[in-house]
């Protein structure tokens, strides 16, 4: 599977688990709630991903959330996505 692939896969999953959140009536999701996972997903990422998610600061699961809100793909509020 090349990169793009592999940030597209995930980013499906991503959006699958806040729209069944959102089905539940749930309005925000934290990212402490979709890291941990997200973070399993992204350990088997092609060496371009994991050079494209590196931060000093962020997490690599925090990078791909932030890049997601980043493009309109989710969206980021003050207390969730």
């Amino acid at each position: 599977m090349n990169w793009i692939d592999f940030l597209t896969e995930k980013s499906l999953y991503v959006k699958s688990v806040l729209a069944s959140q959102r089905k539940m009536g749930i309005e925000k999701v934290h990212f402490r709630q979709l890291t941990p996972v997200l973070s399993r997903l992204l350990t088997n990422a092609p060496q371009e991903v994991k050079h494209f998610l590196h931060d000093e600061e962020y997490s690599p699961a925090q990078c791909f959330l932030n890049w997601l809100a980043s493009i309109g793909e989710i969206i980021k509020t003050e207390k969730g996505y």
